[in-house]
């Protein structure tokens, strides 16, 4: 019987995955299971021999890849253990209180740098947002790579990849990959909520000849409108949650789309709930106390990038970097 969520166990004691049984079955047939491996079962421990699996002693196993192309399964790391250059810290399931666990403590151990790192951004954005007259421009050219740079850090934080301030700015030197992937998530964002922004649009620009006074069918229509749009968001926007990751591990901007949907097809419930709990974590600073944020953001940053990690190796997507 075979197991549904599989860990790969080489002979010296490395653990691959977990994946679904069809990822490993694809290892297998690409040459990269061997045969002294055992499988464990994620969900129960349960370790056996790979060759004790009627369906691997069928499959037809191609030539293994060469060692300058083969690009291993991501493996398992437990909290403490550091991260090696490609490999990712995965925590054990895609539920939120794993990816709390694993980003908190990432978050504790490197504080003072993650919480430099979020303000860095933070105070950047908000000053080109605010330069008078160009600050949409100025904030629409310069946060892409603000974001992807962040992006990288965080990952660099939960991987224990020895993450650094500049990582922030290593985001220019890919300036316009950073820049399509922004604004091809942004693009879709802005098409989602047309519903709701045509109307008040409409209803600026007709605002004289009503004297002031909107018609009760045009304030009906922008509510309408508003609910449509908040609708279609909540259908579609958590399909692209994974873009930024994604690009930040070598995946270009529309394959890192199509990634991204095919990593939240089949679970596209968990990842619009998890998402929006780990998001609002750092509003509740925000609301508490406007210092708490300075916790709660880099916090739920890391969570997030806790949390693609978990869905990424139960996914079996590959890390390109």
């Amino acid at each position: 019987m075979a197991f549904e969520h599989v860990r790969v166990r080489l002979p010296d004691g490395q653990e691959f995955g977990p994946v679904a049984w069809s990822v490993m079955l694809q290892w297998h047939q690409e040459g990269r299971v061997p045969a002294d491996a055992s499988l464990v079962d994620h969900a129960t421990g349960e370790a056996r021999a790979a060759s004790s699996f009627p369906a691997l002693q069928r499959l037809e196993v191609t030539p293994a890849m060469p060692v300058e192309s083969y690009v291993p399964p991501t493996p398992v790391l437990r909290p403490g253990m550091a991260g090696q250059y490609g490999e990712s810290v995965t925590p054990p399931d895609t539920s939120i209180g794993a990816a709390y666990a694993y980003g908190n403590e990432a978050f504790r151990a490197q504080m003072g740098l993650a919480i430099g790192a979020f303000l860095i951004v933070a105070i950047i954005s908000g000053a080109a947002e605010r330069i008078p007259y160009l600050g949409l421009l100025v904030a629409g050219l310069l946060v892409p790579p603000l974001e992807g740079g962040y992006t990288r850090f965080n990952l660099n934080l939960i991987n224990r990849r020895n993450p650094q301030i500049s990582d922030i700015f290593n985001g220019f030197s890919a300036y316009l990959t950073w820049l399509a992937a922004y604004w091809i998530r942004t693009g879709i964002a802005l098409a989602c909520f047309l519903p709701g922004i045509l109307p008040i649009i409409y209803l600026v620009i007709t605002a004289d000849d009503m004297a002031g006074q909107a018609e009760p069918a045009a304030i009906m229509g922008m509510v309408i409108g508003l609910l449509v749009a908040v609708i279609i968001a909540i259908f579609v926007l958590p399909r692209f949650a994974f873009i930024m990751y994604l690009v930040a591990e070598g995946y270009g901007p529309i394959e890192a789309m199509h990634t991204s949907m095919r990593m939240v097809r089949n679970r596209f419930g968990e990842v619009l709930w998890t998402t929006f709990v780990l998001n609002a974590l750092a509003g509740v600073g925000a609301l508490l106390c406007i210092v708490g944020v300075i916790f709660t953001g880099p916090l739920a940053q890391a969570s997030l990038a806790a949390y693609y990690n978990a869905v990424k190796a139960q996914e079996g997507v590959a890390t390109y970097r």
